[in-house]
């Protein structure tokens, strides 16, 4: 007898808004033991927020999260501003509730990123951003969660430091649910994709890597068009026709006009009673396509698709880039008739996105 396995955690129409600004609408997702997702969206798209709502940190304002009993999620922010007074130490040791001492096995660890084991005592405030990132991939690595919530975890990581990362996420039970730009660890690692839709501000599932995803919106957003430019085609045909029957409805009636101001004499001949069963059928069928117009002109015309179909640009490289490609602040552009901008926004390593930039009319 087959068992169906339960989700250790469960969001159904989660939304959080900011005063006039809605991050999420109704985003639902569960996750199995074991499985490893990678959450996706444009930036401002509310991946974070996710995140911080689930690890109970923001307070969501719809919706509701059911987890396993005594679960245990760790998240791993971008940033650790709340331990930069805390030495590396006292970092690592708080992912394992263990207050003092060398943490058991660590030393291996930090010989594998190149550190020595000074730099258990130095304060997280004074490292680099190369060496917080290595430090916080340790706490992933030593932390006992059930479910992990990583926001951008390899974030100047050098490559050394990102196949052991890959190598850990790949091999472990646990359950991840993973925010990144790095489309390489996703493939590597991920066997779910949900998507944040930049505009809905809902969740979307594919299933398998980010290139399956890739692949999988490509379709859906074609096959959105197809149908789209289908039931246009067939509403301008129909409406040719509607023309046609129209103009064929207006003889129709004039000829029943006519039929009934003929004279007294021409109703006394024996032909009348021919003329008015033709004018009684004439009637009928010019009511009944007259209904069947009607019907039509009521329903609801063909929603167009609020995504563009996929701009299709390769370019060949010869290696990699850093992570940083480039970054846009506050950039404005005044035309004649419209203001677009401010601008915000950033490009990085391996990011597939679509940026939507909001145009407003140039003041007087």
């Amino acid at each position: 007898m087959s068992t169906i396995n339960k989700p250790i955690l469960s969001c159904r129409h989660v939304g959080k808004s900011y005063d006039n600004f809605v991050a999420l609408k109704d985003v639902s997702l569960s996750i199995q033991e074991s499985e490893k997702i990678g959450l996706v969206g444009a930036n401002g798209s509310g991946k974070s927020t996710l995140l911080k709502i689930i690890a109970s940190i923001t307070e969501r304002d719809e919706g509701g999260i059911t987890t396993k009993k005594d679960i245990a999620i760790g998240y791993i922010p971008q940033t650790f501003t709340a331990h930069k007074n805390a030495s590396v130490n006292d970092f690592l040791s708080e992912a394992i509730n263990k207050s003092r001492g060398v943490l058991p096995g660590i030393l291996p660890l930090l010989s594998r990123i190149g550190f020595k084991e000074t730099i258990l005592e130095r304060k997280m405030r004074d490292l680099s951003g190369g060496e917080k990132t290595k430090i916080a991939m340790l706490r992933i690595i030593i932390s006992p969660y059930d479910l992990f919530l990583l926001d951008e975890p390899t974030n100047n990581l050098d490559m050394n430091a990102l196949m052991i990362l890959e190598d850990f996420i790949q091999k472990s039970a646990k359950a991840f649910i993973i925010v990144s730009h790095d489309r390489a660890l996703l493939d590597k690692t991920v066997n779910k994709i949900i998507e944040i839709d930049a505009i809905s501000k809902k969740s979307i599932v594919y299933d398998g890597n980010f290139t399956d995803y890739l692949n999988q919106k490509k379709k859906r957003i074609e096959k959105e068009w197809a149908t789209y430019t289908d039931s246009t085609e067939k509403i301008t045909e129909t409406q040719k026709s509607i023309n046609k029957k129209e103009s064929w409805v207006r003889k129709l009636e004039a000829e029943r006009n006519s039929l009934r101001t003929m004279n007294k004499k021409e109703k006394e001949k024996p032909v009348a009673a021919a003329l008015r069963d033709k004018e009684a059928k004439m009637g009928r069928r010019a009511r009944i396509i007259k209904e069947r117009l009607q019907k039509f002109k009521e329903e609801k015309a063909p929603e167009k698709p609020v995504h563009l179909l996929p701009l299709h640009v390769r370019f060949e490289v010869d290696e990699r880039s850093g992570d940083k490609v480039f970054n846009l602040e506050g950039v404005k552009k005044n035309l004649p008739e419209k203001n677009i901008g401010p601008i915000d926004m950033r490009i990085s390593y391996g990011e597939a996105q679509l940026y939507y930039f909001r145009r407003t009319d140039k003041p007087p």
